[in-house]
């Protein structure tokens, strides 16, 4: 709780702030993706960046079901998207995208983050579909804010970061599991952390919109083609 209170208190007294993109010291993407239909399996999918964008996918088509998984990850942006759907026979979809950045400062000083999450799940008869957003900001050992979303939301969170070793961790997660009915997943993630020193201000919402359109077009395009005739 003081975490978030001063989390808050930052970001409040810092809206009139100036702001500079961090340059982070080591930065990873990675995707991950897995889809059953009845029999048919299309194993975890793994891609890890650079080079960007990192994409993974995966498609399985069983006797009366279907499945599909889709993860995307580029620079400010995350995309996970996935489809189930049973006729009487188990689908199972997941996907995963993931950025993890580390930045050292010999001063440290005061960051902000901004992030909009925009999430959509549809589920029709015996199906369920999930999605979720865990941030985690880490100073040393020690654990400066962690969190996990499970609705569309837009966050700007600031941190005073000490000097050091500091890192951030976003995770996107989608799943859809179905035996007699369909279950969809999208959310889309767009992302910035800046340090509070220029006039440079990000917008993340324009990220997270390219971002679904993106998603949502390959997401139908995959859906459509693996469903059983």
């Amino acid at each position: 709780m003081q975490t978030l209170i001063a989390a808050s208190l930052l970001a409040l007294t810092s809206s009139a702030a100036l702001a500079a993109p961090v340059v982070f010291s080591t930065v990873e993407f990675s995707t991950s993706t897995l889809a059953s239909a009845g029999d048919a399996f299309d194993g975890v999918n793994e891609h890890v960046s650079p080079p960007l964008p990192g994409i993974s996918d995966a498609n399985a088509l069983g006797l009366t079901s279907a499945a599909t998984a889709f993860a995307f990850a580029d620079t400010g942006m995350l995309v996970v998207t996935t489809s189930a759907d049973g006729a009487g026979e188990q689908a199972d979809a997941a996907a995963t995208a993931r950025f993890f950045g580390t930045l050292a400062s010999t001063t440290g000083g005061a960051v902000e983050l901004f992030v909009d999450f925009d999430h959509q799940l549809d589920a029709t008869g015996d199906a369920l579909g999930s999605l979720s957003l865990l941030i985690s900001v880490t100073s040393g050992a020690g654990l400066l804010f962690n969190q996990t979303y499970d609705a569309s939301i837009d966050l700007r969170l600031g941190f005073m970061l000490p000097a050091g070793s500091s890192s951030l961790d976003l995770t996107l997660i989608g799943d859809g599991s179905a035996f007699d009915g369909s279950a969809f997943s999208l959310g889309s993630v767009g992302f910035d952390l800046q340090s509070v020193d220029s006039q440079t201000v990000p917008e993340p919402g324009t990220l997270a919109l390219s971002a679904l359109a993106l998603a949502g077009a390959l997401g139908l395009r995959r859906r459509n083609a693996a469903k059983p005739d």
